[in-house]
């Protein structure tokens, strides 16, 4: 799994060790009976596509360090990272910020489990409740969401990341998008599948986390 961003690949030991977390954590799912249209494979690959960008300011941080204790360019030692033995050699010479790689990509990991096993958990009543009971359909895209009342970066929020889910149903050509809010702020009495959905409960709250359609262009 090279990563075509050349300065990547300093943390794709990293990323291909977390990446195998996540397989494993949605087997289950992949090897269950499903309760979705898709292939859980296909969403994993999705999210997983976000993490790398993510993962840019640590690792600059790691090759700025590694240049000025050698004195070599960062040009230089970006040529270096073609060779699995030199990445190993960057890594070990900086021990804490190859930890903080590790962190991210092993929370990355376990959120993403999470998010996929709640959204296939939940996929009957989501339809119904924001598809009226049509199928939301299959997943196109998958965005790291940032909360306008934070005024805040994504990547500043603490916790796992709030997702944007863009759906399409390939039968009617409805284009819905979801946002999943692992750490839900508010707090409603409403519980999924307890009535028919209604103007002024758009969210759909499961304790510690929530669905809700994300409107506008």
């Amino acid at each position: 799994m090279q990563s075509s961003v050349p300065i990547l690949r300093l943390a794709e030991p990293i990323l291909v060790r977390g990446y195998g977390q996540l397989l494993v954590g949605i087997q289950p799912l992949i090897y269950g009976q499903p309760t979705c249209p898709f292939d859980p494979a296909h969403l994993m690959e999705l999210y997983w596509r976000l993490l790398p960008i993510h993962l840019l300011p640590r690792v600059r941080a790691i090759l700025v360090q590694e240049s000025e204790r050698t004195g070599k360019a960062v040009g230089l030692l970006l040529q270096q990272l073609n060779r699995p033995e030199a990445v190993r050699a960057i890594l070990r010479r900086h021990p804490d910020r190859a930890r903080q790689l590790h962190a991210t990509v092993d929370a990355w990991a376990e959120a993403g489990v999470q998010f996929i096993h709640r959204l296939q958990q939940d996929w009957p009543q989501l339809c119904r409740h924001f598809a009226g009971g049509d199928s939301l359909g299959l997943p196109t895209q998958v965005e790291r969401h940032q909360p306008s009342a934070t005024g805040l970066a994504a990547d500043e929020v603490a916790g796992p990341a709030a997702l944007c889910i863009h759906f399409v149903n390939p039968t009617n050509g409805v284009a819905v998008r979801l946002i999943y809010e692992p750490q839900a702020q508010d707090v409603c009495p409403c519980e999924i599948g307890a009535g028919p959905p209604v103007a002024d409960r758009p969210a759909l709250y499961r304790g510690p986390y929530a669905w809700r359609q994300e409107h506008g262009p």
